[in-house]
């Protein structure tokens, strides 16, 4: 006969593997963890969020909304605190200007004519605005929140309870044909 080695073993009283919580305590053996147990001790990692374009698009240039339970949105300090918020990737998303013309059927599919690309210069404008905003919420953190550059640096946040904020571009609209602009975006 051919064993499959990714066959589920039994349970076994050695291990507690499968085994009820009374049953676990009759045998000595300590207690599987709660789901509240495990939540308390695991961190979430966001690979994305959009913190920085709705604070832009409320008009809270400063992010001193972030520091208050909200209604709106997904993302502030208390809320972070509660669920386990490590830390992310906060993204700086440039809305586009003006409108596309919408879906159009066609035969075989359909096309979506995209609104027309984003001027450099409001490009520009828009990422400093909501990188700055991620500044000034770290600066006004008391140490709570901490733009991070590094794998070391996020585990010394993580470690620490700190929010580690990865500051990330989606698309390359606010970069020049010369690059002057992903040279000082990428120091920053």
């Amino acid at each position: 006969s051919i064993s499959d080695s990714r066959a589920p073993t039994q349970p076994s009283p050695e291990d507690g593997r499968g085994l009820s919580h009374l049953t676990r305590v009759r045998a000595g053996l300590k207690p599987a963890p709660t789901d509240n147990q495990i939540l308390t001790t695991m961190l979430i990692f966001d690979g994305h969020n959009d913190l920085l374009s709705r604070l832009y698009a409320i008009g809270d240039r400063d992010g001193t909304s972030v520091f208050r339970r909200n209604a709106e949105g997904h993302l502030d300090l208390p809320r972070m605190a509660e669920g386990g918020f490590g830390g992310g990737f906060f993204a700086v998303w440039l809305p586009p200007q003006g409108k596309g013309s919408g879906f159009q059927p066609i035969p075989g599919g359909y096309v979506m004519p995209l609104p027309p690309p984003l001027e450099l210069p409001t490009s520009q404008r828009l990422a400093m605005a909501m990188s700055a905003t991620l500044f000034k919420i770290e600066a006004a953190s008391n140490g709570k929140v901490k733009v991070v550059r590094t794998a070391a640096e996020i585990g010394e946040c993580l470690a620490v309870g700190v929010v580690a904020a990865i500051l990330h571009f989606e698309g390359a609209e606010a970069i020049d044909t010369d690059l002057e602009a992903l040279h000082v975006f990428h120091q920053a």
